[in-house]
């Protein structure tokens, strides 16, 4: 029989050492660094055995009725820390991890929301922006975040790795290296492993300290090697293979040798592009019931022209004369006969700025350090907009004022109508940044009629999944409501 010893009984082992020597009043002449002794040197990883982890208790997953999928479950997880990109492209993301949490066999952490972004330390849960009723779609086993972190609480000893996917760089290819690349690093202090504030508090009760932190290099579509690099039943023979590595760490082989894998993986996924191809029945996501109603309350109630304009990125010099194509385009949609019944314009931008023609309405809205719709503005980072963009908004605003060519019809934005609803309406959801930009791409997509800037005046994918969610409305309602799937200016 072989017995296997944790690095954690290791350490309290050689803590009992220090503490019965001193009692004993032995020499306390300096002894020689414990590296020279331990651990101890190794001449062979010992084979890794095909154990599945051990099944402690059904852990409640989200959908607390669903009493077979909960009696099934098992106590293997996959925590997303951080997630890249912004709202969907981030969702996107979720759906890669929510597939290797699949193959995996674990299961998947559901992150936070906030600020449009993704991942275990924001406020907001993740029903907050998305209808989950999809969610079993995907095949998975999910649980939220607090679930994780009180049955970490039950037990004396919870294991977690650091996983870090990172994109294979250019000299990687050039040197020759395989698709997917493994290193370890040694260390074990939250600070070192770059994860988010709150995973020290937040997750207090997860043990970092058994296993190495692992950092991943992978090609695109490499999603099969990365869940072999992740399977713990490799038979590895001598176990120098394992990690296909020539030189281990250390002390690798406690991690080796440990009969189960860890409880956690705990996964920085600092890829952009898809590891998983697309399932030949693409899940479908909504966002939740409360931002669709709020948005539907929103909205123009008689068929309304929806703009979106990306000014990020653009040079200040362009914008007067992107806005003055932006009114020659909303200038020949409303001429037409067709959009007769349009009474009302709908403006959506990435500025902190409102162009509503209601004269009682702020000019300004307080964003000082970011952006509508995940969009970085310089000018609008110390709190105001620089002239020149002032003046191209000012543009669009004159053109529907009082006497001019386009004042019979209304011109509104999301900062002047949540005037109108902020009561009785949780505040610090209005004044999240991801919150009131799925309220302007719900209200965008419902559009009779959309216009947005073409690549000279500023194009984003924001935009594009605007007009992605009208072909889908279009393709479900016909041309009940929408006249144009998009108009471009620019």
């Amino acid at each position: 029989m072989i017995f296997t010893v944790e690095r954690s009984i290791l350490r309290k082992l050689e803590q009992m050492q220090s503490l019965l020597g001193d009692e004993d009043g032995e020499d306390s002449s300096p002894t020689p660094p414990i590296s020279h002794h331990w651990p101890p040197i190794v001449t062979r990883l010992p084979e890794l055995r095909r154990t599945r982890p051990h099944r402690r208790e059904p852990f409640v997953h989200l959908d607390d009725e669903a009493d077979d999928r909960r009696s099934s479950s098992h106590n293997s997880f996959l925590l997303p820390t951080r997630i890249p990109g912004h709202e969907t492209d981030a969702w996107q993301h979720l759906l890669q991890l929510a597939e290797l949490a699949k193959r995996l066999n674990r299961t998947l952490i559901l992150p936070h929301v906030g600020r449009g972004y993704l991942g275990c330390c924001y406020h907001w849960e993740l029903e907050t922006y998305y209808d989950l009723r999809c969610l079993p779609e995907l095949g998975v086993a999910f649980a939220k975040t607090r679930d994780l972190s009180n049955w970490a609480k039950r037990y004396m000893h919870t294991t977690a790795q650091v996983v870090s996917l990172f994109p294979q760089d250019q000299s990687m290819t050039d040197r020759g290296e395989e698709p997917l690349v493994r290193r370890f690093d040694e260390f074990y202090e939250t600070r070192d492993l770059n994860l988010p504030g709150c995973f020290e508090t937040k997750f207090s009760s997860i043990d970092l300290n058994d296993f190495p932190h692992l950092r991943i290099y992978l090609s695109r579509m490499g999603g099969e090697k990365l869940v072999d690099a992740l399977s713990w039943e490799h038979d590895t023979g001598n176990g120098a293979s394992l990690h296909n590595s020539s030189q281990l760490p250390h002390d690798l082989f406690l991690t080796a040798s440990l009969q189960s894998p860890p409880d956690i993986l705990v996964v920085q996924w600092n890829l952009r592009f898809p590891v998983f191809p697309p399932p030949i029945a693409p899940v479908v996501f909504h966002y939740s019931e409360h931002l669709t109603a709020l948005a539907e309350q929103l909205a123009p109630s008689a068929p309304y022209l929806a703009i979106y304009w990306h000014t990020e990125g653009l040079p200040a010099d362009v914008l007067s004369h992107c806005a003055d194509l932006l009114v020659d385009t909303v200038s020949r949609l409303l001429s037409d006969p067709s959009a007769s019944i349009i009474t009302t314009v709908w403006f959506a931008s990435d500025l902190p700025y409102s162009v509503a023609s209601d004269r009682s309405a702020p000019r300004t809205v307080a964003f000082p350090r970011r952006g509508l719709h995940g969009g970085i503005d310089g000018s609008a980072r110390s709190g105001h907009l620089s002239d020149k963009r002032v003046k191209a908004m000012e543009i669009l605003k004159e053109a529907l004022a009082d006497g001019r060519a386009l004042a019979q019809w209304h011109l509104t934005d999301l900062t002047n109508e949540l005037r109108k609803v902020q009561a009785g309406t949780d505040d610090a959801l209005l004044q999240d940044n991801g919150v009131l930009g799925i309220l302007d791409k719900l209200i965008c997509s419902r559009a009779a009629l959309f216009v947005r800037g073409a690549r000279a005046c500023g194009v984003s994918s924001f935009a594009q999944q605007i007009v992605d969610m009208r072909k889908e409305e279009l393709a479900r309602r016909g041309n009940e409501m929408l006249k144009n799937i998009v108009d471009v200016f620019g």
